[in-house]
């Protein structure tokens, strides 16, 4: 269907409307003469327009007075009609080749500079000193060094970490990231204390003293690596310095950490069920009184009762209304609940296990579960008792402001 189309455009194709008595006898001879027509539309007893390629349309002419039909061309369309009328406009092509070859010498300039990643920096700033490296807009990108700018930038401005200089079209793109300046809480000296009580598995110490080994028990809170006075400063021959610096604790530390919970499930128990049976009351508010329309729940011995908001309008679209609380009660009773001492014991499982996963953070990994059950009281009293586990390896590592002994980070 594509390459017919296609096939159809760069030959060209002629609409024609053909008049005659017997317009099918017309199809069906240039049908036998292989000429496809296409688009084929009847406007009445004796006329129909179609579609028809330009090179069959003269073979199409040699049918016309053999069957008594005449033919009018009334559209022509394709590549050889479109190439034909720019051909007779020679400054329409003298434009457009004038357009193609500005916007081909325009392209080789710079006409807009952006950039990005600077906070504290101002951009401003930025934009003057590329400004007097003779970097600005209208510049030949063939005359810009992206490497050498990059390099008189981070020369420039010390806060840069990293700087990047690409040329996108006629964009000049400047890409940084800045060094973190460190808050004074961040200023202090760091120590990796345990976040969760454990036992140690990994232990990878990468900065400061380390306090622990792998399979030690730590709780929450204990220093696992203390933080240290740099080399220099320990032994006081570096004074030039206006305070002591300091090398912050760094490690990896997974510890298996368990979670626990407990749930008890009774052969013999009562459950609460609604019965169906509901009535409805409001409380009507007036200035800050609540006025009770009806009692709640009245004639139920046991019920539930919910509340929502509402409010009556004085007339059909009015804004003006009565705030009320509409008050519904359902009838409850209680019936007896007889399990089985495997029913009770799934449920209690169940039960406990449900509220030991919610104590896990997200994403953690579970790599073990433990249940511990147990059966208290005899017969109809008999009560199921878990105790459920929950075993994982994480992270435990956190830092925290140094409490050590200050002696280890003295002043100069």
């Amino acid at each position: 269907m594509i390459l017919d189309r296609l096939r159809a455009f760069f030959s060209g194709t002629l609409v024609i409307k053909v008049r005659g008595a017997d317009l099918e006898e017309f199809i069906n001879a240039a049908s036998r003469d292989g000429i496809t027509l296409r688009s084929v539309k009847r406007h009445g007893r004796y006329l129909l327009t179609c579609r028809v390629a330009m090179s069959d349309y003269r073979k199409l002419r040699r049918l016309l007075p053999q069957q008594r039909f005449r033919s009018e061309i009334v559209g022509k369309h394709g590549f050889p009609v479109t190439m034909r009328r720019i051909r007779s406009r020679r400054m329409l092509i003298l434009g457009l080749a004038a357009a193609v070859g500005l916007l081909y010498y325009m392209s080789s300039f710079v006409w807009f500079i952006r950039v990005t990643g600077n906070e504290a920096l101002p951009e401003d700033a930025i934009r003057q000193f590329i400004e007097s490296r003779g970097v600005r807009r209208g510049i030949r990108k063939f005359e810009i060094d992206a490497d050498e700018l990059e390099k008189e930038l981070a020369i420039e401005f010390p806060r840069i970490s990293w700087v990047a200089v690409r040329l996108q079209g006629t964009l000049l793109s400047i890409d940084l990231a800045e060094k973190l300046t460190p808050t004074p809480e961040e200023s202090k000296a760091l120590d990796v204390v345990a976040a969760k009580s454990g036992l140690i598995v990994t232990f990878i110490p990468l900065a400061g003293v380390p306090l622990i080994r792998e399979g030690d028990t730590v709780e929450a809170g204990q220093v696992l690596v203390r933080a240290q006075a740099a080399s220099g400063y320990m032994d006081g021959t570096s004074g030039a310095s206006d305070s002591a610096e300091v090398i912050n604790a760094r490690a990896v530390v997974e510890a298996r950490v368990w979670y626990q919970a407990s749930a008890q499930v009774k052969l013999l128990d009562t459950e609460v069920v609604r019965t169906g049976r509901v009535k409805t009351t409001r409380k009507l508010h007036v200035f800050g009184l609540s006025i009770p329309l009806g009692i709640p729940g009245k004639g139920f011995a046991h019920s539930e009762c919910e509340e929502r908001s509402d409010t009556i309008l004085l007339w059909p679209g009015s804004r003006i209304g009565l705030n009320t609380t509409v008050v519904t009660c359902h009838e409850t009773a209680l019936y007896p609940v007889v399990r089985t001492l495997e029913q009770a014991r799934t449920e209690a499982i169940r039960n406990a296990r449900t509220q030991a996963l919610e104590k896990v953070p997200e994403g953690v990994e579970v790599v073990d579960e433990i249940a511990t059950v147990s059966v208290s009281g005899e017969g109809e009293n008999a009560v199921v008792h878990v105790e459920f586990t929950v075993e994982t390896i994480e992270d435990i590592g956190v830092l925290r402001a140094s409490q050590g002994d200050d002696s280890l980070f003295p002043n100069p």
